[in-house]
């Protein structure tokens, strides 16, 4: 009786530290924000496939722009670990055109990041098949519009 109580008790310990988990194990993102396993987690560096922008409070109807990396425009997004993030936007010769730099965390399937002029922005996120979908809605009084991107880790 005593020993299957032990082994009960030690595994349940096991089951409590991250190096024996039962379920994902999660990382620290920034701030004390638990992230996904480290293939789901938005730390990493990503390309920029497309970004689409619509009219109206529904994402991904009535698309009125749609744009995709071509030479001149290249664009990658890496999320720190330490909570930082660097944005930049390359052309063929791989020159950095812009760059933004600042601080991220995430909260319930939420990005916030927080630009260097001190603009916040808020996405809501997704990551899928090493794919992170951000898309964000806009409400200017009667005015609507969204946007959505999709970046795909590289890392």
């Amino acid at each position: 009786m005593l020993s299957i109580l032990l082994i009960i008790v030690v595994l349940f310990l096991a089951a409590c530290s991250e190096d024996f988990l039962f379920f994902p194990a999660s990382e620290d993102d920034s701030g004390g924000n638990k992230a996904q396993t480290q293939t789901n987690s938005i730390v990493g560096l990503w390309n920029w496939v497309q970004s689409a922008q619509g009219v109206g409070t529904v994402v991904g109807d009535s698309t009125t722009n749609t744009q995709t990396p071509n030479p001149n425009d290249r664009r990658t997004l890496e999320f720190k670990s330490d909570g930082s993030y660097i944005w930049q936007q390359k052309n063929d010769q791989d020159s950095v055109l812009v760059t933004d730099t600042g601080m991220w965390r995430t909260e319930n399937n939420k990005l916030y990041y927080n630009e260097a002029s001190g603009f916040p922005v808020t996405y809501d996120y997704q990551i899928s098949n090493n794919n992170l979908n951000l898309s964000q809605v806009n409400q200017d009084g009667e005015f609507a519009y969204w946007i959505q991107e999709t970046w795909q880790k590289t890392n």
